[in-house]
């Protein structure tokens, strides 16, 4: 049986948070960071909790929990690429981002079963708003929202299955925007489990206000 591995992104540069680093940000009496980490070392079916990162402060503040640290690269896929290359081929790995930390425990166990099964997944749910293609500022076409899905995290593979899809997407000079993108460019089939809508990103300013819900 292989094994199943978290890996956390925390790598980013927080952009769009005012030059604040959204991972230290008070969450639950410790940083964000560190509570994203707990409730992946807290779940009895994970092996192991790897964090990419490439901020120094991230790393003083998780030093203390028992988890393999590994340094980021400059975009996101190259950060995710570190991180496989610590890990077996026959790993399984979760990616998780860790600028969610609202991640629902009945979510983790459902994408903890997918893993399980060894075939790519990505958390998701549905689109609620009415989606509208645009061009020149002028509305196109209102496409049918009920076949779109929003894409969450955790995604997850075995680990020789992804390094192969960002070694083509490398190769193609692609950059992916998430991981299960560069399983589907390399021809995985890759299976929606169900998130949960608040499972949310923290993105700009104003999603700080969920930390304090």
């Amino acid at each position: 049986m292989f094994r199943i591995v978290a890996m956390i992104m925390a790598a980013g540069s927080s952009k769009r948070m005012n030059g604040r680093d959204k991972l230290l940000l008070p969450y639950k009496n410790k940083t964000v960071i560190e509570a994203v980490i707990e409730q992946f070392l807290d779940h009895r079916s994970i092996d192991e909790v790897v964090v990419v990162t490439s901020s120094d402060d991230i790393v003083s503040r998780v030093q203390h929990l028992p988890v393999r640290l590994v340094t980021g690269g400059d975009e996101r896929q190259d950060s995710v690429v570190s991180g496989l290359t610590v890990l077996k081929p026959t790993d399984f790995v979760l990616i998780h981002d860790g600028a969610r930390p609202f991640l629902s425990a009945d979510a983790l166990d459902r994408a903890i079963e997918a893993a399980r099964q060894g075939e790519p997944f990505v958390l998701a749910v549905p689109v609620s708003d009415t989606l509208k293609i645009v061009a020149d500022g002028m509305v196109v076409e209102t496409p049918d929202r009920s076949e779109y899905w929003a894409a969450q995290t955790p995604q997850g593979a075995i680990v020789s299955d992804l390094v192969k899809a960002y070694q083509q997407a490398k190769t193609g000079g692609e950059k992916m925007t998430d991981d299960s993108s560069a399983l589907e460019r390399a021809g995985f089939s890759v299976a929606v489990v169900p998130g949960d809508h608040a499972n949310r990103k923290l993105t700009t300013p104003e999603d700080m206000r969920l930390l304090c819900v």
